[in-house]
């Protein structure tokens, strides 16, 4: 009785492992197919992705993907010294997307208006996300696929998330979706500390003026609380809503309108 009662429970377990790799290896391929697809579009829109192509490894643990290089488009260039994404791509599951040494962009001077992106400004040394894969994705960035999913109710919705850029530290939890227009929308509820320098840091790079850099040093201070060790943190709600972010009561600035493509356009006839 106990031999057999050993056997069939051998049996099960040895079932269970086959039947996890083979979902395993499954949901693999599928991963690999998307990052075929992904490196097939930049082709189509002439970005260059410089770097040995990710593939999903850590078997028998979660599906990690690793990336390291540049992406660029012959004028705008985006560093990733190294980037780690892992999780299952399954509905409702964590999804951690981890640049651990930053990321960063930059660009030549522009022949348009003989300015370029300065990498000191536009970079993060930190950048940490966790985010749970939504029950239903989009079908393709399309205006149609994209307002059934709106009218789902789908969101995306980040459990964790913590970033550093220069003295600057923040980390929190928030949710994102699209509004009535489509456009991006949402909040992360935050904690942030090493404003104070920060501000000092952004006069330095000309991205505040004085008067500027007072109002918002006032603000702020007075979202600030004492933690008790003597450094001054802030908590507060970082908002996008009708293309404007919003910190606290802060107005920091304006995103353009993402102009989304119909799946056809029809032509237009004239009586």
């Amino acid at each position: 009785m106990r031999k057999t009662l050993l056997i069939f429970t051998c049996g099960l377990i040895l079932a269970g492992f086959a039947g996890y790799t083979a979902f395993w290896f499954t949901t693999a391929r599928a991963i690999d197919n998307e990052i075929a697809a992904l490196y097939l579009e930049a082709d189509k829109r002439s970005i260059i992705i410089d770097g040995v192509r990710p593939s999903a490894s850590g078997f028998p643990g979660k599906h990690r993907i690793s990336f390291s290089g540049l992406i660029h488009n012959g004028y705008m260039i985006l560093a990733v010294p190294a980037l780690e994404i892992r999780g299952f791509p399954l509905p409702d599951s964590a999804l951690e997307v981890d640049f651990p040494r930053g990321l960063s962009l930059s660009s030549d001077v522009s022949p348009l208006d003989g300015k370029h992106i300065d990498s000191d400004i536009w970079s993060i040394d930190y950048l940490f996300i966790s985010g749970i894969v939504p029950a239903m994705i989009p079908a393709a960035a399309t205006v149609e696929s994209l307002r059934a999913w709106r009218d789902s109710g789908a969101k995306f919705i980040i459990p964790s998330f913590a970033l550093r850029k220069e003295s600057l530290e923040a980390s929190g939890k928030g949710e994102f979706f699209l509004d009535s227009d489509l456009q991006p929308s949402g909040n992360l509820a935050l904690v942030a500390s090493g404003h104070q320098p920060f501000l000092g840091w952004l006069q330095e790079k000309a991205m505040l003026e004085p008067k500027q850099a007072l109002i918002t040093s006032t603000v702020l201070n007075a979202l600030a609380k004492d933690n008790g060790d003597g450094e001054r943190k802030i908590e507060a709600v970082l908002t996008l809503q009708n293309r404007n972010v919003l910190f606290g009561p802060l107005r920091i600035t304006a995103i353009p309108e993402i102009d989304w493509p119909y799946k056809e356009r029809k032509a237009l006839h004239f009586e």
